[in-house]
């Protein structure tokens, strides 16, 4: 159980009610995080994370995308070996950038009454955005960790955008991202504590 003050859109603190996280793990696949920035240090931070959500019994949902490049069984489908997922633990398999889409997602969330959906994994600019976003239009709360999710550089018309100046923008974006009965918030990875 995570208890953190909870504002609203004008940060002002509505409540101090405990609330329950759930660890969602996005799309860290081998084909995905090929080529990413800092991807070893972002998975040693998921992992830390994993271990916190393990040691308090947080919920922990791995995500995982299939499409016509991750094909199912293919090895660029695979989580990476470097990620702490376990046969045991709950994953859902998604083919939209938003795992909400068509997936049990929602389902395995509300069997744990969650309200605050953590988000990590990659890639920051497409899965993790849109997942994000989802998330708020289904009624969480939303926290964004702002060192435990990555994406690749991105070609664009004009130049190429380095992963890490979009991990950059991204956690601005929710840094300052409103939404109405709804609140989101950026944290670090040490800053994180379940057993709060």
């Amino acid at each position: 159980m995570l208890v953190l003050p909870t504002l609203d859109n004008n940060g002002l603190v509505r409540n101090n009610q405990a609330m329950t996280t759930a660890l969602l793990v996005i799309d860290v696949q081998v084909g995905v995080v090929a080529g990413a920035a800092d991807r070893d240090g972002v998975i040693a931070r998921i992992n830390g994370l994993i271990a916190k959500a393990r040691d308090t019994n947080t919920p922990l949902i791995f995500v995982q995308h299939h499409d016509d490049y991750l094909v199912r069984g293919s090895d660029v489908w695979q989580l990476v070996p470097e990620l702490d997922y376990r046969t045991s633990d709950r994953l859902v398999e998604k083919t939209y950038r938003d795992a909400f889409a068509e997936t049990t997602l929602l389902h395995e969330l509300r069997l744990d009454d969650v309200t605050n959906v953590m988000v990590t994994g990659a890639q920051s600019d497409y899965c993790v955005t849109t997942v994000s976003h989802s998330a708020l239009v289904h009624s969480f709360d939303v926290t964004l960790v702002t060192d435990a999710h990555t994406t690749c550089d991105a070609p664009l018309p004009s130049s190429v955008m380095p992963g890490a100046q979009i991990v950059e923008y991204v956690n601005d974006h929710f840094a300052s991202l409103s939404y109405p009965g709804q609140v989101v918030r950026t944290v670090t990875s040490a800053e994180v504590d379940f057993s709060a």
